[in-house]
C-alpha cells in the first residue's frame, strides 16, 4: 500500500547542514550528460544538483555544452569530452570519466539515441555498459541512459548496476520500453508495476507522471502529492535527475533521496506555476524556486526562550527570519489539557526583543489568541 510523501517526511530525511561542514561533507556528483542535440538537458541537470546541495558537481560533456556551462554555471567543474556520433560523448572518453572523483554518477540526460542515429544509440549504450557497472558509488540512470538500458534488456543482458544503490527515473514512455507494457497497462497499475521492477532490477524506481510513484526493492512505495501540469514539458525531468543525484551525494539513502527529490521538485514547480502559470512556466523556472522564502522557528518554546535561536538563524540566513512561538511553555492540567500562561502584553514584549534580534516575519502558535496578535500588531 503506497503512502503519500509529506513535508514532515522530507525534512526529517534531510538533515540540517552542520556549521563545521565543508564541500566534501556533501559528496560529489559526476553528471555524464548532454550532446550537440541536447545541450540544455545537461545544464538543467547540473544546476539541479548544484541547487539541491551537492558539495561538488562535475559536468562531463562535449565542447558545445561545456562552453555554455562556463558562463551559465561558474560553480560547476567541467570535464570536456571528445565528440562521437552526432555530436554526442564518444565511448573513448570512458577512461577519462572513470578517473573523475565522484560519489554519485548521474548518467543519461541529453546523451542522444535512436532519434539521432543508430550509431549514436550504440555509443550511448556502450557508455551505460561501461560506466555503470564499474562505478563504486550510487547512481541515477535517466533519459537516454534508460533507453540504452531498455535495448540491453531486449538483447537478454542484465540491467546494468553500480556497486552502490541505483535509482532509475522513467517517464511512462521509457517505462514501456523497459518493460514491454503498454501505456494503458502502466496507467492501470503504476504502483504495482513500479514495485515489481524495483525488486527485479534491485533499484529504486521513480515512475514519473501525475502523482509520481517511488518504489524500493525492500517493498516500500510512496506517491508524490506535489506538482502540476506545467511540468509536462521537456527539461523538467533533467532538473529532477540532478536534484536526486545531489541528495544521494548528501548522504540520503536512495529511497529517501528519491521521495524527497520528487516532493521538492513538485513543490518548486507549484511555486513557479503560481508566478508564471502552468502554460507559461519553463523547467528552468523551477530552479530558483528550490530556495526558501523564509527560515525560522514555529511552535516549540515561548518568545522569551528564542533569542539565541533567532540570532543564530539570522547570522547565516540569506532570507527573512520567521518567529511564531507559543504563548510560553505549556503546563499540563490534571485532566490532561495544555495551558499556556503568557498573556498578550508579555507575549508582545518578548516579541519586540526578537524583532530587535533580527526576526521580521512574526506570528503566534499554540496558546496565542486574537488578543495576542492584536498586542503584537500594536508594537510594530
Amino acid at each position: 500500500m503506497a503512502v503519500e510523501i509529506t513535508e514532515e517526511f522530507v525534512w526529517q530525511s534531510i538533515p540540517p547542514r552542520a556549521r563545521d561542514s565543508h564541500k566534501g561533507t556533501f559528496g560529489s556528483v559526476l553528471a555524464v550528460a548532454g550532446s550537440a542535440f541536447y545541450r540544455g538537458a545537461a545544464l538543467l541537470a547540473a544546476e539541479g544538483a548544484l541547487r539541491t546541495g551537492a558539495g561538488i558537481v562535475t559536468l562531463a560533456s562535449v565542447e558545445p555544452v561545456v562552453s555554455a556551462a562556463v558562463t551559465r554555471l561558474p560553480e560547476c567543474c567541467l570535464c570536456p569530452c571528445k565528440e562521437g556520433a552526432q555530436g554526442g560523448i564518444a565511448p573513448e572518453n570512458v577512461p577519462l570519466l572513470r578517473r573523475q572523483k565522484a560519489t554519485v554518477l548521474l548518467l543519461g540526460p541529453g546523451l542522444g539515441g535512436t532519434a539521432q542515429s543508430a550509431a549514436r544509440a550504440a555509443e550511448t549504450r556502450t557508455l551505460v555498459q561501461q560506466l555503470l557497472p564499474g562505478f563504486a558509488g550510487a547512481a541515477v540512470l535517466d533519459a537516454d541512459g534508460l533507453n540504452a538500458a531498455a535495448q540491453l534488456l531486449a538483447e537478454g543482458k542484465p540491467f546494468p548496476h553500480p556497486a552502490g544503490e541505483l535509482v532509475v527515473t522513467p517517464h511512462p514512455g521509457e517505462m514501456a520500453r523497459l518493460t514491454g507494457f503498454s501505456a494503458a497497462e502502466l496507467a492501470a497499475d503504476r504502483e504495482g508495476i513500479a514495485l515489481h521492477y524495483a525488486k527485479a532490477w534491485n533499484a529504486v524506481v521513480v515512475l514519473k507522471g501525475a502523482h509520481t510513484v517511488v518504489a524500493s526493492p525492500d517493498g516500500r512505495v510512496c506517491v508524490n502529492p506535489t506538482g502540476n501540469p506545467g511540468l509536462a514539458r521537456g527539461g523538467s525531468g533533467d532538473v529532477l535527475a540532478g536534484m536526486l543525484a545531489a541528495l544521494l551525494a548528501c548522504g540520503l539513502p536512495a529511497y529517501e533521496a528519491a521521495a524527497c527529490a520528487v516532493y521538492l521538485h513538485g513543490a518548486a514547480a507549484d511555486r513557479a506555476a503560481a508566478k508564471r502559470g502552468e502554460y507559461g512556466m519553463l523547467p528552468h523556472d523551477i530552479l530558483p524556486e528550490l530556495g526558501a522564502d523564509a527560515i525560522g522557528v514555529n511552535c516549540s518554546n515561548g518568545p522569551d526562550l528564542l533569542d539565541s535561536v533567532v540570532r543564530g538563524v539570522k547570522a547565516v540566513s540569506p532570507v527573512p527570519v520567521l518567529a511564531k512561538p507559543n504563548a510560553g511553555l505549556p503546563v499540563m492540567t490534571d485532566d490532561g489539557h495544555a495551558v499556556y500562561s503568557m498573556g498578550p502584553e508579555a507575549f508582545a514584549g518578548h516579541m519586540k526583543a526578537l524583532i530587535d534580534t533580527g526576526a521580521s516575519l512574526l506570528g503566534g502558535c499554540c496558546g496565542t489568541t486574537p488578543a495576542h496578535i492584536q498586542a503584537l500588531k500594536a508594537i510594530l
